[in-house]
């Protein structure tokens, strides 16, 4: 390969390694030829160089020309492109560049894939040496860099697409990796702030054995508005277990329910949880219904980021509490319930998570256990607009994206078990 790399002002700033004049050789690179197509990795370090939303490079295959849309691209090129030439005898041609996007902020470090935009490419011999071909494993986290790069921008599309303020964020509970959207933004809850509860009364109920039986009378003073059912029971003529009340405030979302466990657990010991497990902005504010607190700005919080980790900690039981309260939790945030994270995902998978929503705001904390390929999945909007479409666009990308890699060789291929 003999590239054609940028000169003057341009090469300096960016300052490319082993610059050289205008048709020096910039880099050697391995490769692979499979199927009449090649494939050329690697790895740039891009910390001081600026991105742009998208760039265009002209690339020549079989005599035409046709225009490739990059997802990133360097913002030089993005406006001092001369079309780089593609003029290998083959009938199709790709080149990428693997790079990792730690310059761009704190929740994006997942490897992505670009279309490398210099001022002109030129292809020697096509097909490289055996040993100079890229391994295995090279090929793998290419190939699921670009996929993984498609999913990125579908979330982008859904957030552009949605008319508030739209975050999500998506982990990879095979190897880690997070895909995520505004994932940093703190963002009101509704009724998803309840899973934080859930979990203090757990962790309570393993320092006191029998507390989850304990009972708690049904009267006019607890009795709350809005969801659940609680509310149309008799004054004093109910007792309900605490674990019950647990039940029916994730089943159910009932409010009644949540403001009874409030009461019994405390708003400190929930947000003391959640420091502790470093998601400071996960708190627990006021009751359910309380709309004079929430115009005071009194909101119940949390970020995409952190209740898709939270999430991830319960599948792994990562969480301060013991493996059996770890496994009834999730237990009760599998209890079937509908909802726009649970329609696209076949019913038969099971689905732990808890929905949100009050007026503007539409929230759901999830974590999906498809059969090789588990992944938690947050989604957050506020400020109005179709909040559930926005969920269930998410959820239907992020199942569709999973449920490919589930069932994939590492080059993306599918092998059937007998």
């Amino acid at each position: 390969l003999r590239v054609f790399p940028p000169t003057g002002s341009v090469a300096q700033k960016h300052g490319w390694p082993g610059q050289r004049r205008a048709r020096g050789v910039l880099a050697r690179v391995p490769v692979e030829r499979e199927d009449e197509a090649i494939l050329l990795d690697r790895t740039v370090n891009v910390d001081d160089v600026g991105l742009a939303a998208r760039g265009l490079v002209m690339i020549e295959r079989m005599g035409r020309s046709s225009t490739l849309h990059a997802p990133l691209a360097w913002r030089w090129g993005a406006r001092n492109l001369r079309p780089g030439r593609f003029s290998p005898l083959l009938a199709s041609t790709a080149l990428r560049f693997q790079m990792t996007l730690a310059s761009l902020d704190s929740l994006t470090r997942s490897a992505l894939s670009v279309v490398v935009l210099l001022s002109a490419l030129e292809f020697a011999a096509p097909a490289a040496s055996a040993a100079s071909a890229p391994s295995a494993v090279v090929a793998q986290d290419t190939l699921r860099a670009l996929y993984a790069a498609k999913f990125r921008a579908e979330l982008e599309q859904i957030s552009r697409e949605f008319d508030g303020v739209y975050g999500a964020q998506v982990i990879d509970l095979t190897d880690g990796v997070t895909i995520g959207v505004n994932a940093g933004l703190v963002l009101p809850q509704g009724s998803a702030i309840k899973i934080p509860i859930l979990l203090e009364l757990f962790r309570r109920a393993d320092e006191r054995p029998g507390l989850l039986a304990q009972r708690r009378p049904v009267t006019d003073a607890v009795r709350t508005g809005g969801s659940g059912v609680i509310q149309w029971f008799g004054n004093g003529t109910s007792e309900l277990a605490l674990e019950d009340l647990a039940v029916l405030m994730i089943v159910l979302s009932d409010n009644t329910a949540t403001n009874m466990l409030i009461d019994e657990l405390g708003m400190d010991a929930v947000n003391r949880n959640m420091e502790r497990l470093g998601m400071p902005n996960t708190r627990l504010r006021r009751k359910m219904i309380r709309p004079d607190a929430s115009a005071r700005g009194e909101e119940n919080t949390s970020t995409p980021a952190e209740a898709a980790a939270f999430m991830a900690r319960l599948a792994r039981c990562e969480l301060p509490v013991s493996a059996a309260s770890c496994r009834r939790m999730r237990e009760i945030l599998e209890i079937p319930k509908g909802g726009p994270v649970r329609a696209p995902v076949p019913s038969a998978i099971p689905i732990a998570f808890k929905p949100g929503g009050i007026e503007g705001v539409t929230t759901v904390w999830a974590l999906v256990n498809l059969p090789g390929r588990p992944y938690a999945l947050a989604v957050m909007t506020t400020y109005g607009g179709n909040g559930g479409e926005a969920v269930r666009r998410t959820s239907e990308a992020a199942y569709e994206f999973f449920a490919r890699l589930a069932g994939a060789t590492p080059f993306g291929t599918r092998v059937p078990v007998r």
